[in-house]
């Protein structure tokens, strides 16, 4: 299939032109609003909560899963801070979280931040080529900056010392070998031969499978 456009990683296939047509009710695409990262940023307010939402609660709860999972410690914290230079802000927040780490209160702490970042939304109006049309585009959602950035900083501080952690990094080379290997030994049994050798799946679908012509 050919692409409309050949951004490294946001695009659509030609075949799916009419779901934008049938999302922007028939009306014609600006070209400001080439496909990729440019129409992939024109969201709906609904997108832009979602998104939002989504950035609060993992920028949240990974460091409270990686609290509990004992990847992250009070002395991984403080030697995350002596490595990293941190402004003001950012100093503060690391702080209040050894402190709610220490005193064991870190859910609580948490828990609380998620109204934070709640109440740091705003909604604002917006002209664009479907805000006549509907509210779905004709509002935008503003955060404070300063929930941003701290909800930045956590992110931060879960890659660093939980996601490239040797432990997890260990593990996601495992798992990528195991379903390399898992690949390669379906495709020799069903697809590199005439008749399987053996049943590695359940019954049901190496019948549909071994049915198949190759």
């Amino acid at each position: 299939m050919r692409q409309l456009q050949d951004p490294e990683n946001h695009f659509i296939y030609d075949d799916q032109a009419k779901y934008l047509t049938f999302v922007f009710h028939d009306r014609p695409i600006p070209q400001s609003l080439s496909p990729g990262e440019t129409l992939n940023a024109f969201r709906s307010i609904e997108c832009q909560i979602m998104d939002w939402a989504d950035d609060t609660a993992y920028s949240l709860n990974d460091i409270v899963d990686g609290i509990h999972a004992r990847f992250i410690t009070r002395h991984r914290l403080e030697k995350w801070g002596e490595d990293h230079s941190l402004n003001r802000a950012e100093s503060h927040h690391l702080q209040e979280l050894i402190c709610a780490f220490v005193k064991e209160n870190v859910e609580r702490t948490f828990s609380r931040k998620i109204g934070t970042f709640i109440s740091a939304c705003r909604l604002r109006e917006r002209t664009n080529f479907m805000s006549d049309l509907t509210n779905r585009y004709a509002y935008e959602l503003t955060i404070e900056p300063a929930a941003l950035e701290e909800a930045r900083l956590y992110k931060r501080i879960a890659s660093d010392i939980v996601f490239q952690s040797p432990q997890l990094q260990q593990l996601r080379y495992k798992w990528n070998r195991i379903l390399e290997k898992i690949f390669v030994a379906l495709q020799e049994n069903y697809l590199n031969t005439s008749s399987p050798a053996h049943k590695l799946l359940p019954e049901a679908t190496h019948d549909m499978v071994a049915a198949q012509e190759s």
